[in-house]
């Protein structure tokens, strides 16, 4: 792997942030009021643990990004912290 200097990622990248966060785009529909940052959080986190789930037990390669995102929304719209059509503008997101 080799190293680039600011200057040379800017020029190759033009679109991509430096120095700044990368764009979240559940961050977006917190701004627009569509999810709560509690909900946020919620997300976030069930997010992570699938995928360290599907990490542990191998299955990263056997589900669509979109089949893997709806598993792992579907604990928190079953428990009431989202609902199904939040989470459908969640996973229409990530197409």
């Amino acid at each position: 792997m080799e190293d680039y200097t600011t200057e040379e990622v800017k020029a190759k990248y033009p679109n991509l942030p430096i120095g700044g966060k990368l764009p979240n785009p559940l961050a977006d529909l917190v701004s627009k009021g569509t999810i709560t940052k509690a909900q946020q959080n919620a997300i976030d986190q069930a997010l992570s643990q699938d995928k360290q789930k599907a990490i542990a037990i191998g299955l990263d390669e056997h589900k669509s990004n979109e089949e893997g995102l709806r598993e792992a929304l579907a604990g928190i719209v079953a428990d009431g912290t989202i609902t199904q059509k939040q989470a459908d503008i969640i996973v229409n997101l990530f197409k």
